[in-house]
């Protein structure tokens, strides 16, 4: 789940409740319900986040199945803590989250168009970003972009 976060840039609890309901492998998409509009928006994912999916397909209704409750949280966390431990690395979640929305940044993908990307609305106090609707083509290659950076940091290009 720690690279879903990372090549996604959605929140936590986000990926960790998603269903394979809201997965569609033919358009290589992710359906997320927006926290504030409660309305379904879809984001276009490139071949890591599809072949990631993909391999966990047989694992029943969730794309990422955990004990009920919050035993996912305690999962998650026992997890990222050893990953801590054998790195060195302190890290969250969030900060995974964060660095999605760095690295788009740095590659000069609009404030919008990775607003879109991470599920987050535009304020109300913005009234330009009340007008932008970025098309599904644009937030695929704004996904494409990012990915590729990531896998050209780790030398997988």
């Amino acid at each position: 789940i720690f690279v879903f976060w990372l090549f996604t840039g959605i929140r936590r609890e986000e990926g960790a409740s998603l269903r394979w309901a809201n997965v569609n492998a033919r358009t290589r998409s992710v359906f997320l319900e927006h926290p504030q509009t409660d309305r379904q928006i879809e984001l276009p994912r490139r071949t890591t986040v599809v072949d990631l999916l993909t391999e966990r397909q047989d694992q029943g209704e969730w794309v990422f199945p955990a004990p009920t409750g919050k035993g996912w949280l305690r999962n998650h966390r026992r997890a990222r803590e050893r990953v801590i431990r054998e790195t060195g690395i302190a890290w969250s979640p969030h900060d995974l989250r964060r660095t999605f929305a760095s690295l788009g940044e740095s590659l000069d993908i609009s404030r919008w168009v990775l607003k879109t990307l991470m599920n987050h609305t535009t304020e109300h106090s913005d009234t330009t970003g009340l007008y932008v609707v970025p098309d599904l083509e644009r937030l695929r290659d704004a996904s494409n972009k990012i990915e590729a950076q990531y896998l050209a940091i780790v030398g997988k290009t």
